[in-house]
């Protein structure tokens, strides 16, 4: 289901039902319409243009959908990531175009856009780890998937190195300070870690107050301060 509030979050009604065995798993809001919205699912991409009294599913057959991401300065442009890997569309959802992550393509379960360098700065969230597009045709990873590195493969730098401290099991999402954008977080199921740097080098992020290391979920709300969902709820965190 998903719910939405007309009243800053004091009342919810259920603007969309899924199919029995649909899981929801992202929205994105048009930043340049705020009733356009998209809905990452386990079977698709759903679209809204009312601000959600009605929706359609405009792709399918592409495996689970995990997240939706809009462009911050240009009107139609989007991408999504998908079990089958990061796609791009230019006119709104109505064609795609897959985009390859180095050499492979990979399942994508998270994207972050830099909002001063949409165009060169993207984060992807990949079963190999946290990935950034430095320009359109080159990508370099930041992060490895598991705390033992993986062998380097043959796309990657032979000095390639990734800084202590390493956050075991699995990495689930990744955001950029808008204020700020070199300043990334990554979250996993075992903590979050924080990048000054544009994701060069991290430190773990320490005395969040969530109750539980586990963070399923994180977006930037307002200037410096995250809002994590947790197995416990949700929590913002400044």
């Amino acid at each position: 289901l998903l719910y939405r509030s007309a009243d800053g979050g004091h009342a919810w009604q259920v603007c969309f039902r899924a199919s029995l065995h649909t899981q929801l798993l992202d929205i994105a809001v048009d930043p340049f319409d705020p009733r356009h919205l998209l809905i990452a699912a386990t079977d698709g991409l759903y679209a809204s243009s009312d601000g959600g009294d009605r929706w359609q599913r405009i792709l399918s057959g592409i495996g689970s959908c995990h997240v939706a991401s809009f462009h911050p300065l240009q009107a139609g442009a989007l991408w999504i990531g998908t079990a089958q890997g990061l796609f791009q569309s230019v006119d709104g959802g109505a064609h795609w175009q897959p985009v390859k992550i180095a050499s492979s393509q990979d399942s994508v379960m998270g994207l972050a856009i830099s909002p001063h360098a949409p165009d060169r700065l993207l984060y992807a969230l990949t079963e190999r780890g946290l990935w950034a597009r430095m320009h359109p045709d080159a990508w370099m990873r930041l992060f490895p998937a598991t705390a033992a590195e993986d062998p380097l493969s043959e796309e990657e730098s032979p000095d390639e190195s990734f800084p202590e401290p390493s956050l075991p099991d699995q990495l689930t999402a990744v955001v950029v300070d808008p204020e700020n954008p070199d300043t990334v977080y990554l979250a996993s199921t075992r903590g979050m870690l924080l990048s000054q740097d544009a994701g060069h080098t991290w430190q773990r992020a320490t005395r969040l107050g969530l109750g539980s290391d586990e963070i399923r979920h994180l977006i930037v709300h307002a200037p410096s301060a995250l809002v994590a969902a947790t197995p416990k709820g949700v929590a913002r965190y400044h």
